[in-house]
Order: C-alpha cells, then structure tokens, then sequence
C-alpha cells in the first residue's frame, strides 16, 4: 500500500454497498469536490479519497444521462484531476500533477495463449488509459509499462482472461453427391409439401439423396476458425517437358477430378459459417506429345451458416449453392437462397427468401448438392 494511502484512510467516506449502475444525471454549481464525491461514492458502490490538496475545488457540471463510471472519469477531468484504484473497492482521487506521490511506475508482461496480442492491448487500452500496452505478436504477448497497481494487474488479468479464450473447434462431417436436376427437385418438392414434422420426414430427404444420387466423396473434418481442408478423388496424368531446344527437362502432371474444400470462416457455440469450394475438373480431347491433356472444369464456392447440432442439404453446387435445406429440429423444410439468383426463372433473388427447387427447364443435367452435420467444441 502506497505511504501516502495510508493516513487518508482517516477519512474514509462510507462504506457502502455495491450499487447497481444505471444511467443517471448530476447539477453541481460551485459545488465542493468532496461533496460530489460523496455522490459516486454511492453511485459506484466504493470508497473514494480525495487528496486533501484537492478538497478546495468547487464543480461547475451539468452532466446527463450517462453511467456514473463515465461522469466521475469525466468530471475529474474538467477538474485536472485522476483517480487510482487501491483496491477493489477503494479509489483515491488526486491532482494530475501529483500522480508520483500516489503511483508507481509499473511494468508487467502477460502471456497469452489464444487471442491476438495487438487485438487484446487495443482494448486493454481502452480501459487502463494511463498505461501504455506494447503488443508482441511474435511471442503472443504484452507488456504493460506505466502507473498501475498491483490490483490493477488483477483487473488486466481477468481482462485478458475474457479475450484469451480458445476458438471453437469445429467439426464438419460432408458428403457431396452428384445427381440430376429432376431428382433433386423431387426430392425438395415432396419435402416441401409434407406436413409431417417428424424425425422420420427429415430423414427422408438424406436418404432420398443417397439413394438417387451419386456419392462423390464424403470426410469428416476438425478445425478451427480461418483453418481449411480439402479431400478429393483425382486422376495425376504425366506428361514430359522439353526446353526450347526440344531437350526434355523432366516430367510433370496434371491433375483432375473432383476436389471438395471447407474452411471454417468463424464459429460461436451456437452456429459456424462454412465456406464449401467443390473444383471440378476433366481431360478431354487429345493428347500432343509434350503437353499437358486438355482439360475443362469449373470450381463454385458456397457460404452458408450451419447451427450447431444442425444438419443441411447445400443444393445447386453447380450454380453457386444458392439452395439449403435444413432438418434442424426435424421442422418442415425450408430451402433458402443463399446468394445469386433463382435458377429456375433468372431473376434476382434475397438471402433467406423461400424457394420451391425447380429445374424450370426440361434439360435433366447433373449438378452437385452436399449434406452437412456440424458439432461445436
């Protein structure tokens, strides 16, 4: 405890129980420092000290619907006064030019395990704005430098320890299948129709899908947010490379098949947003000696948010996976456009706006569509 505490103790206000903060306002015209201070004394539900060479400042303030933590800061200001916590209940308030009697110069390093140290300084600064925080990504730490207290390391330990938790880990469990336009919506048609709410209805539509589709590939994965797989079925052809002399230099290869990738592009506990790329390649036509084979594909990528225990159907990879179909809570189905437009009739259609699968077309081509089972860590 710092020597120049100790005597003020003496004159100690009150001490009174925590207050719940509310939003409240406050008049002072001439009004003595230790008066006002009384005030959020009981508005903050702690013990204040003024210093006695502050105890002559008269408050000129009118100050209105704000929290009593902010008015306080913000009177001591226009005051040229500052305040240090002693401990958790006991703050003792100053003039700003006498902060070496009351504080020392402090430094401290935390570690972190989880959260980004520049992130994590920016709000401790924030909050302790008279201690400067030096953020070193590389060792995922920060170092604090300035005046605070023993108690006020505690306070920036619990902060910390709020931004320091580890990120959900997240697992996927896919299967990507290839069937016609026509069967896929049947199938979301019937869904769609039904009135029957049961665990056996949804459970329809996955088996219904397994049963007229083709099953590409299928993985389970576990990752964390900003992390991203892939697992694909593919065919390596090699093929020879000659310099400009028509001397071979080597061999490469060239890849086809279908590739599926997902990345996590952030998770809570109660839901993660999936990013799905499904790349899709094929040879075609002849092979040159010293070429590569022709080749044609097309890659589409689909964002869409799974709850956690969830599981959908990602329909219409082929067009950009504008289509979902959940059977979270075994309700009747709903199938959503994600982004894009309505196959079915070209025109522009808005996220989460219900829409009936339709080919629109009496072309039967095949397409891709993805079920998903998500579960949260």
């Amino acid at each position: 405890m710092n020597k120049y505490f100790a005597p003020l103790l003496a004159a100690l206000f009150i001490l009174l129980p925590a207050a719940v903060c509310f939003a409240f306002d406050i008049e002072c015209v001439d009004t003595p420092i230790y008066d006002v201070l009384k005030i959020f004394s009981k508005e903050m539900g702690v013990n204040i000290l003024p210093d006695p060479k502050a105890r002559d400042i008269k408050v000129n303030a009118s100050i209105k619907n704000v929290e009593p933590e902010e008015a306080f800061e913000l009177i001591l200001r226009m005051n040229g006064l500052v305040s240090n916590r002693e401990t958790k209940n006991t703050l003792t308030v100053f003039k700003a030019g006498d902060e070496s009697r009351y504080l020392t110069m402090n430094t401290h390093l935390f570690k972190l395990n989880h959260g980004d140290a520049e992130e994590v300084a920016k709000v401790l600064k924030t909050v302790y704005k008279k201690v400067d925080f030096v953020a070193d990504r590389r060792q995922n730490s920060i170092l604090a430098a300035g005046y605070f207290s023993d108690d006020d390391i505690e306070g920036m330990e619990d902060k910390i320890g709020g931004l320091d938790a580890a990120p959900p880990r997240v697992t996927v469990n896919f299967e990507i299948f290839k069937i016609n336009n026509t069967d896929a919506a049947d199938i979301i048609r019937r869904a769609k129709l039904s009135t029957d709410a049961s665990k056996a209805s949804g459970e329809a539509v996955f088996r219904n899908i397994r049963e007229r589709g083709t099953s590409v590939t299928k993985a389970t994965i576990t990752s964390m947010p900003g992390a991203d797989s892939s697992i694909g079925r593919t065919t390596n052809v090699p093929y020879p490379v000659y310099d400009s002399h028509g001397y071979q230099q080597g061999v490469a290869e060239s890849r086809a098949g279908d590739i599926a990738s997902v990345r996590v592009v952030s998770a809570t506990a109660e839901s993660a947003t999936l990013e799905f790329a499904v790349d899709t390649t094929r040879f075609i036509g002849s092979t040159y000696p010293g070429a590569p084979p022709s080749s044609s594909g097309e890659k589409t990528v689909s964002v869409v948010e799974v709850k956690n225990g969830e599981r959908v159907v990602v329909g219409g990879l082929k067009n950009g996976g504008r289509k979902v179909y959940s059977s979270f809570d075994f309700k009747p189905p709903k199938v959503i456009i994600r982004n894009g437009r309505d196959a079915s009739s070209g025109s522009a259609a808005s996220n989460d706006a219900e829409l009936e699968y339709s080919s629109g077309s009496a072309e039967t081509v095949d397409e891709y569509c993805m079920t998903v089972t998500v579960k949260i860590d």
